[in-house]
């Protein structure tokens, strides 16, 4: 059986000019895995542009298929692009691509991506993302606490990352309570029917391990008075969009409580 990590390690690539691999911004430098026995999978992302004309795809390997680590737990990974039956102009110069790394024992691994530019592919880029698993967080306690984050911000109502996501939340999502860049989206819309415009709001998916957190979502038409009933759900690829039963413009809300 295969499982998804809670979050995943998305490394990007903002080049300076031309086909130039520079400047990598690694958006989560560390991944509770809470569970043993299951099936880590990351996502790896490369980004070519801005450029001054639109380069080819992008290709990303592993080094070893399927994707091992060396002695020192180091996993490596290699963007370029791909100039095979593609003019220039054609393509788009990014790319992700989920790799399966297997069940791994407890530890700090390294995800190591280096991207090839320039014309002849002779400038690389290095960054580098951590990824530790830790199989006894097996709740939002021991999870909070291997983050490295002070005590006194180890609470559910604290926002250890200042990002205005609740740690609690962040827990029940998946995301890096500790890390700016991976804060909870929340992204509203409207869904049409019978000539209605109803408002939405769509949630990453729930993590699997979070199963000492309830979640309600709510609407509001006046920020006063809130409710769940008649709220419908309609899970999409990773995501799960909230339909409320209320024409558009409306208010959302999260309430996350620990068991």
């Amino acid at each position: 059986m295969r499982y998804y990590i809670p979050a995943t390690i998305s490394l990007l690539l903002n080049p300076l000019s031309l086909l130039s691999a520079q400047d990598f911004v690694v958006e989560s430098t560390n991944i509770q895995f809470r569970k043993s026995g299951q099936n880590v999978m990351v996502g790896v992302s490369a980004n070519y542009g801005p450029v001054a004309f639109n380069p080819p795809p992008v290709e990303i390997v592993s080094a070893t298929n399927p994707p091992v680590p060396d002695s020192s737990g180091q996993f490596d990974f290699y963007a370029g692009l791909d100039y095979s039956g593609v003019s220039v102009g054609e393509g788009k110069p990014s790319a992700t691509r989920e790799f399966n790394l297997g069940t791994l024992p407890d530890g700090t691994y390294g995800i190591n991506l280096t991207a090839f530019g320039g014309f002849a592919m002779q400038e690389e880029t290095k960054s580098h993302a951590k990824l530790i698993i830790n199989s006894s967080a097996d709740d939002f306690s021991t999870w909070i606490a291997g983050f490295g984050i002070p005590q006194s911000q180890q609470d559910a109502a604290d926002d250890a990352d200042g990002d205005g996501t609740p740690n609690l939340v962040e827990y029940l999502f998946g995301a890096d309570p500790n890390s700016l860049s991976s804060k909870v989206s929340l992204v509203p819309g409207v869904f049409s029917v019978s000539g209605f415009q109803l408002g939405t709001v769509t949630l990453p998916n729930l993590s699997t391990d979070a199963t000492d957190v309830s979640m309600v979502v709510e609407y509001s038409r006046d920020l006063k008075q809130w409710s769940s009933s008649g709220i419908v759900k309609d899970p999409q690829a990773g995501v799960t969009r909230y339909i409320a039963p209320a024409t558009s413009p409306v208010f959302f809300r999260v309430r996350a409580t620990a068991l």
